[in-house]
């Protein structure tokens, strides 16, 4: 076996970045991505400021605003001793509502509420509701 020629591709690589000869190919050809981006495959599951909420009955100047800012804000204002329970509900919501948003759904967030409700929880749980009533209260879009 010759050195020279085994030294060869990963000198050329090096000084060219491409590969010389029928070597591996590129990970991302097969779909591929790296372990630590695993978490980042659905964006969904991300909290980002997508979508936008037009606002109505907003301050002069503010139309728009994030799902995520005004989730944010419904959770601030909350007052209740069980706010861990409302803020896991939101949140579920918020990525379900995320979700929606992501395959094509449009409507008022009115609307998209109620949808991911009756997605994510069954009618009769109770807590669901309650969390659910509080939060529309505290939603204005």
């Amino acid at each position: 076996m010759n050195m020279g020629l085994d030294l060869q591709s990963p000198v050329a690589f090096h000084l060219t970045g491409k590969r010389a000869g029928a070597g591996l190919a590129p990970v991302t050809e097969g779909g591929l991505r790296p372990a630590l981006f695993a978490r980042y495959r659905d964006l969904t599951a991300l909290r980002y400021d997508y979508p936008l909420v037009l606002l109505k009955d907003a301050p002069e100047g503010v139309f728009l605003a994030s799902l995520s800012s005004l989730i944010d804000g419904a959770l601030a204002a909350d007052t209740g001793t069980d706010g861990g329970r409302l803020q896991a509900h939101a949140l579920r919501l918020e990525r379900e509502i995320r979700a929606m948003a992501a395959a094509g759904k449009a409507g008022s967030l009115t609307e998209l509420l109620a949808q991911a409700a009756r997605g994510v929880a069954p009618a009769s749980d109770a807590a669901f509701a309650d969390s659910l009533a509080r939060l529309r209260q505290r939603l204005k879009a």
